[in-house]
């Protein structure tokens, strides 16, 4: 199995953003891996490692949050993930996976949630995708974050 060269991955998309917009596009990124993290804590089957999984999150939120007051000062509106998306030129879409087996190897398999977020039309109407994905709603009583508001606890219920 041939692993991706994932630093490469990343400077070609940050490439396809203005450098102004950059950070929060590695910002977004940083809370999808915390939700990602949450969302492992969370599987009964991981539950020996759940804190250690909640502590990777957490860095991950600090990380991003770092990013956002640096680029946003205090009070000062961020948009969320869905709108940011959309502010670069980006589509988002929200893309589940539960396995059905209940036995064998395969039981062992997780359910994911992968969101995808992308300017390549292509990808997103290759039927693999398009058939399973689903629009991400803006969530309206979620207040805009900032860099002094953010609740990600909230967006997870």
């Amino acid at each position: 199995m041939l692993i991706p060269d994932v630093a490469a991955l990343i400077a070609a998309a940050l490439q396809r953003v203005a450098p102004e917009r950059q950070p929060l596009l590695v910002a977004v990124a940083e809370r999808l891996a915390a939700q990602r993290y949450r969302g492992w804590a969370a599987d009964p089957e991981t539950r020996t490692v759940a804190s250690q999984l909640l502590a990777c999150a957490v860095r991950e939120e600090e990380i991003a949050s770092r990013i956002e007051s640096a680029q946003y000062p205090t009070g000062s509106r961020l948009p969320s993930e869905p709108r940011l998306a959309s502010e670069f030129g980006f589509e988002a879409v929200n893309v589940s996976d539960v396995p059905e087996s209940s036995e064998g190897p395969e039981y062992w398999y997780s359910p994911t949630d992968q969101i995808i977020v992308t300017r390549n039309a292509k990808l997103l109407a290759w039927p693999r995708i398009a058939e399973p994905a689903e629009e991400i709603e803006e969530r309206g009583n979620l207040p805009t974050f900032t860099d002094s508001h953010h609740n990600l606890l909230r967006i997870l219920k």
